[in-house]
């Protein structure tokens, strides 16, 4: 009864809707309201203002720059996540990239730009292949293989491994692993 009640309130209440409307016909209206609130000034003051903005240019991409931000994106991602995959990273470069570029052509370009040296300082935490090399024929575009989930390879950073497996840490065996016999174990 009270939800009647209220859908009948409402409608009761409502201001009828115009009746159907071309596009110019709705842009006439729009207009005609746009000058009753801020008058004929005001709009050419706004469109000039949004039309005539002039855009900046891209940042200039330096190595020192993406070499700065690729870290800063594993960086943002480890604080979150022990352990990502390619999409995680390609993600925050993708943030990354629109805070950078001045279109979406060159985000994109920039995020493509960035993916590969976060790849390059990440720790990879899957091992790769199972020993077998396969030809080309059965190898993706990039080069992965087509039995390997694309994307499924596991990663983590320098200081994820330390935080997690400290150096002297003891493993399978008791045996003590220091530095990269640590890290090429993990990836057994």
């Amino acid at each position: 009864e009270a939800i009647r009640l209220a859908q009948q309130a409402t409608l009761e209440t409502r201001e009828a809707k115009h009746p159907p409307r071309s596009h110019e016909e709705q842009r006439r209206t729009w207009r005609a309201q746009a000058e009753a609130a801020i008058g004929a000034e005001g709009i050419g003051r706004a469109l000039a203002h949004s039309l005539g903005r002039t855009t900046t240019s891209r940042v200039d991409i330096t190595e020192v720059l993406l070499d700065r931000v690729a870290r800063e994106v594993v960086g943002r991602v480890a604080r979150s996540r022990a352990s990502w995959q390619v999409w995680h990273l390609r993600g925050e470069a993708s943030r990354r990239s629109r805070e950078l570029a001045t279109t979406s052509a060159q985000a994109e370009l920039l995020t493509k730009e960035l993916l590969d040296p976060a790849l390059a300082i990440s720790v990879p935490l899957t091992v790769v292949g199972d020993g077998i090399e396969e030809p080309p024929e059965l190898r993706r575009v990039d080069g992965s293989s087509m039995f390997e989930v694309a994307g499924s390879r596991l990663y983590t950073s320098q200081g994820g491994l330390a935080r997690r497996w400290p150096p002297g840490s003891r493993f399978r065996g008791g045996d003590r692993l220091a530095g990269v016999d640590r890290q090429r174990r993990l990836a057994e």
